[in-house]
């Protein structure tokens, strides 16, 4: 029986390798005309796993719609393009050869380092690494005092994809975000306000959902919808809120399995990994929730609040989600004592029904105007004309 366990335990992480190594792969020359020798050359370092596993396979995040736009763009101009991943450590760019290189992460760094003559894009998707950096040492550091820990907690999203040196060297950078986004680079770095371009992200829309078909029901469940670092999105302050009131139900979505050890338990919190947001279980799950909760520390421009928001969902967010909210859509946390986390969702779970229903109506349209790809599609091109 050992035997069979090992053996298993081999093949998986053989192929898991594998898997890893074919998901870190460049694809190049896209688009590329053999007859001219003129045709100018671009490298986008950002996401290349729709080239292995189809667009379709790939709907999970809004980056991977994006990123087909980016693609796109440039095939439209005529460019012979190479896709690498941004986590591919492996990737040695060439030099002096990509007239253009957009985008972000270690490919991108080597790449403007060895091609000094090419227009260097940099696609800011968070808030500024300085910022960042801070806010989620302060998170930590919050967690080890409410717990009594002096145990060493890694960061799990700073200083991943961007750096001081990626912002220095770039001509122009395309920010993710909003105003409050911004800030965080203006606060943090000598840059002129004029090499940014703000542009709103895309939120993930599921066809089959009506607006007018949701139930309406006054209900204490709440939506925590995020991804990996859960102390820099909060959810061990909302687990720790939560377990204080058994009247009101959490529901955690994208929690990383390594993680659970940071998140009180408790009977009305439900800790889950990824939701498909296209998928019929995505629908049943927001069928019987009002509100989505997500005290980030730092972000670019939060699209899971924003995919809830297409949804009818009211956000409950802290400001560094980068969401500019409008009036009567959803809340912002200001304070994130528990004392006051607690105050805030008791308040809000007492809003009446009517009022639910208005700012329901108003998310969902709010978000549907101003975050869907057809606006993307059309700034994204407005700004790199610009540019070239």
């Amino acid at each position: 029986m050992n035997r069979l366990k090992n053996f298993i335990k081999k093949m998986f992480y053989k192929y898991d390798f594998v898997i890893k190594k074919l998901m870190m792969k460049v694809v190049y020359d896209v688009n590329k005309n053999i007859l001219d020798i003129s045709q100018k050359k671009v490298l986008i370092s950002y996401l290349s796993e729709q080239f292995l596993f189809g667009l379709d396979q790939k709907s999970t995040h809004t980056n991977f719609l994006e990123n087909s736009l980016l693609i796109q763009y440039y095939i439209n101009k005529n460019y012979s393009i190479d896709i690498v991943d941004c986590t591919d450590k492996n990737f040695f760019p060439k030099s002096d050869y990509y007239d253009v290189i957009i985008g972000f992460g270690e490919p991108y760094r080597k790449a403007i380092n060895v091609n000094e003559k090419a227009i260097k894009i940099i696609y800011l998707t968070e808030s500024s690494p300085k910022f960042s950096f801070l806010a989620e040492s302060n998170r930590v550091e919050y967690y080890k005092k409410r717990n009594k820990t002096n145990k060493k907690i890694n960061l799990f999203r700073t200083g991943t994809h961007y750096k001081d040196q990626d912002l220095e060297l770039s001509n122009y950078l395309i920010l993710i975000g909003s105003e409050i986004t911004l800030n965080t680079y203006l606060d943090n770095y000598n840059i002129n306000k004029n090499k940014f371009q703000i542009i709103n992200p895309t939120g993930l829309f599921n066809n089959k959902f009506n607006i007018e078909n949701k139930k309406l029901s006054k209900n204490n469940n709440f939506l925590w919808f995020g991804s990996r670092g859960v102390i820099h999105k909060g959810l061990d302050i909302l687990c720790d809120v939560f377990s204080q009131n058994s009247n009101m139900n959490l529901y955690a979505y994208g929690v990383n399995n390594n993680e659970y050890k940071y998140l009180t338990k408790s009977k009305n919190i439900y800790i889950n990994s990824k939701i498909n947001v296209l998928s019929d279980e995505f629908l049943s799950l927001i069928d019987n929730i009002n509100y989505i909760i997500l005290p980030s520390c730092s972000e670019g421009l939060s699209t899971a609040v924003i995919t809830c928001m297409m949804h009818g969902i009211i956000p409950i967010v802290t400001r560094e989600t980068g969401l500019i909210l409008p009036e009567n859509t959803g809340f912002y946390i200001d304070d994130l004592s528990i004392t006051a986390v607690n105050v805030l969702i008791n308040n809000i779970s007492m809003i009446n029904i009517d009022k639910i229903q208005i700012r329901r109506r108003n998310c969902y349209d709010f978000a549907h105007n101003n975050f869907n790809l057809t606006n993307y599609h059309n700034n994204i091109t407005r700004i790199l004309e610009n540019i070239l």
